[in-house]
């Protein structure tokens, strides 16, 4: 329940936020996301869908669900997962963390790190080199990772939004809102039903 409203959140809704990264993930030429500040939510998600992540120093990514009593949106998830899976392994507190740039470097969540104040200039010289190389080698390359690496995501999608519904429906999801409203900490091991 949205709190006071009684009204659910619905499955169709969470299902159509994952669109954007999906059409991200599908768009035949290479994407890059610019992170001026902090990714988190829907923003990380989409960042994440990307091909390239530039940050500053000064750049966040921070997982936002962590302290809420619902499912966290697993595209990010799934997608630091594939992009960093080859760099270490990940364990539940990297859901926790808010990582800086150099640190989302290292772990996989961002591709280059800019210099302070060089954010735009470093992220259009990446566009200006990539835009000089085949488009159709890009397509190419991009429907391999995307059969290969997030086959079955629109049907992911489906589910997570299936879930998520069922998940705010739960007195964790209540106790979660009401902190946050309340800026306190959540206190869950509430009984569900």
């Amino acid at each position: 329940m949205l709190v006071d409203t009684g009204a659910y959140l619905k499955a169709e809704d969470i299902e159509a936020v994952s669109a954007m990264p999906m059409s991200i993930r599908n768009c035949p030429k290479p994407v890059i996301a610019m992170i001026n500040g902090v990714a988190t939510g829907a923003g990380l998600s989409c960042a994440l869908a990307c091909d390239f992540r530039i940050v500053e120093p000064s750049s966040k990514n921070d997982h936002g669900f962590r302290k809420y009593g619902t499912l966290r949106r697993q595209w990010k998830y799934l997608y630091s997962y594939a992009l960093s899976r080859t760099r270490q392994s990940r364990t539940d507190d990297d859901d926790r963390r808010c990582y800086k740039g150099e640190q989302c470097v290292k772990t996989g969540l961002a591709t280059v790190l800019a210099e302070d104040g060089k954010l735009a200039e470093t992220t259009y010289a990446l566009a200006a080199k990539l835009a000089s190389k085949s488009s159709t080698a890009h397509a190419g390359q991009k429907r391999l990772i995307r059969k290969y690496f997030y086959g079955g995501m629109e049907n992911f999608a489906k589910d997570e939004g299936i879930e998520m519904a069922a998940a705010s429906r739960q007195p964790d999801f209540t106790e979660a809102v009401n902190a946050f409203i309340e800026k306190r900490m959540p206190a869950y091991n509430l009984p569900h039903k």
